[in-house]
């Protein structure tokens, strides 16, 4: 069940839902002791429970903390909250005129042309 604008989990205050997928589900959400906005990813529930998840979803995050790369956001902080393992990044606003998408490759994972016809 997504949590509503406004819910609290630890120190982030939920601001808007921006995703989900199969470990869990992304927030927008203010960090209030820092006053700063940051992508909280919250595991569900369910899978909270499963050791092997939690183990994985740990060495998942510790693998996106050592990268250091211009193009990947950084995490800020990883925790647990009400037995919930979270995962804090950097947010950023995709919508502001310096991040607009860009079209995607003509070419295919291989690096071969795609046919056009």
């Amino acid at each position: 069940m997504p949590l509503a604008p406004g819910t609290t989990i630890g120190r982030y205050r939920i601001e808007s839902r921006i995703g989900s997928g199969a470990m869990g589900v992304v927030y927008l959400a203010t960090d209030t002791r820092l006053e700063r906005r940051v992508a909280l990813k919250l595991i569900e529930p369910s899978l909270a429970a499963d050791p092997d998840f939690r183990a994985r979803f740990e060495r998942e995050t510790r693998a996106a903390a050592a990268l250091d790369h211009p193009h990947v956001l950084p995490v800020c902080e990883a925790g647990e909250d009400d037995g919930r393992p979270s995962c804090t990044r950097s947010s950023v606003d995709c919508r502001s005129e310096g991040l607009k998408r860009r079209p995607r490759s003509t070419r295919s994972p291989a690096g071969s042309r795609q046919n056009r016809n």
